[in-house]
């Protein structure tokens, strides 16, 4: 099954960069003809939606390149000395571009040096935030904590990502971090994915020595905390 992966998203990959590639110099061509009449609205839109499309397509060829190195162990970390609160409020100032809620930040005064991999880290951050768009379409507003804990007479640094959409029902809540999982409910439209963005989530914290949990009830949001080992100073 992971050789498939490996191949399927290796050969899936090349056609794919391409038509991200000519997909973005339509949309700089269409921007280039400014107010021409003969490019419609709809025409524009449809560009939009086509390299929408195309970038989650390509997020899904992603997690099956990361489901492979992380299985067979070939995905190595860049670890360096890092601010969690740097990073967090780095990675939510880009996701707020495209988000269609308001994204609130409660970020540790002092600061939270952790060991990491910023690109990983980062990774983290946006799947959580991204599973939260996802289950929980409602939420007024998605809030990302960070904070500094103490934990077993050891120091933590924690990054909370909390929604308040529908819930997690508590026969889905052991399951959340299994790979190709995903929560279903009825009357739910089809979740489009692969059920991986957790599974990913959990693999990367574990590699950096931390812990990934969730807290939820059906009707009161959802709350993913993530724990990574504080550093001295």
């Amino acid at each position: 099954k992971d050789e498939f992966l490996s191949l399927a998203s290796h050969e899936l990959r090349t056609p794919l960069t391409s038509l991200l590639g000519y997909t973005g110099l339509l949309q700089k061509s269409l921007e280039q003809m400014g107010g021409d009449d003969r490019i419609s609205v709809r025409t524009r839109r449809i560009a939009a939606q086509f390299k929408g499309q195309l970038d989650r397509l390509h997020r899904l060829i992603d997690d099956l390149t990361d489901i492979v190195r992380l299985q067979s162990g070939k995905l190595s970390l860049a670890m360096q000395t890092l601010d969690l609160c740097v990073l967090v409020t780095e990675t939510v100032e880009v996701m707020r571009i495209t988000t269609p809620v308001p994204l609130e930040t409660k970020l540790c005064e002092e600061t939270l040096h952790v060991r990491g991999d910023t690109i990983r880290l980062a990774q983290v951050v946006t799947n959580l935030i991204t599973n939260a768009l996802t289950h929980a379409k409602n939420t007024p507003r998605i809030i990302i904590t960070t904070e500094c804990t103490q934990a077993n007479n050891q120091p933590w640094a924690d990054l909370v990502v909390q929604d308040f959409g529908p819930g997690v029902p508590a026969q889905a809540l052991p399951h959340l971090f299994d790979r190709f999982y995903q929560v279903t409910r009825a009357n739910d439209h089809p979740i489009i994915g692969l059920g991986l963005g957790l599974f990913i989530c959990k693999q990367l914290v574990e590699q950096h020595g931390g812990t990934i949990t969730v807290v939820s009830q059906e009707g009161q949001g959802a709350a993913f905390t993530v724990r990574l080992p504080l550093l001295a100073g």
